[in-house]
């Protein structure tokens, strides 16, 4: 059985796209991926934090070095065949944390003992779709980032790449970085 949280995180989506015109299956799953990335990487963080996390994704969508879709480009990970003949991931070797930490990958909205709404993840999760909507439709075309493919929580890790590439941008909690290769 499919949780009520899950079909309302994604209904959610469906409705906000649907009233600003048609949406196709390929745009529905590319706001979905952004929006999940988005509302996992920077939840918490101002309309601008939110907005680089954005930015950082389709930038490696036009990177010759990732995927060149943005779905592509969030479930970037290396994987293993399991015993069904599936593929994946291992647990902490995807590009984003959140992917493949062993936690469930769907926005809990609703508390699930009384139905209730969880306020501050609602609205973040409102404002996560909202962010990957006008930047999947370029509604945005300043990117804040200047163009980085990397990024991290400088109050959670300081990963090895961190000295190599060429740092854009702090906004937040986030320290914002260029591939330069």
């Amino acid at each position: 059985m499919i949780e009520e949280s899950i079909m309302t995180a994604k209904a959610l989506l469906i409705s906000m796209m649907a009233s600003v015109g048609p949406v196709d299956e390929v745009q529905l799953e590319e706001t979905y991926c952004m929006a999940q990335n988005i509302y996992y990487e920077s939840r918490g963080e101002s309309l601008k934090g939110k907005q680089a996390v954005g930015n950082v994704v389709l930038n490696r969508v036009n990177h010759k070095k990732y995927p060149n879709t943005i779905c592509g480009v969030v479930y970037e990970a290396k994987t293993y065949t399991n015993w069904k003949g599936n593929e994946v991931p291992i647990l902490k070797m995807c590009q984003f944390s959140w992917y493949c930490d062993g936690v469930k990958d769907e926005p809990q909205l609703y508390y699930k003992k009384n139905n209730q709404v969880i306020e501050p993840n609602m609205r973040d999760w409102v404002t996560s779709v909202q962010v990957a909507m006008k930047l999947r439709e370029s509604i945005w075309y300043l990117d804040p980032t200047r163009g980085a493919t990397h990024y991290y929580n400088y109050n959670i890790s300081t990963p090895s790449w961190s000295t190599v590439y060429p740092e854009t941008l702090v906004v937040g909690n986030h320290r914002f970085l260029e591939r330069n290769d």
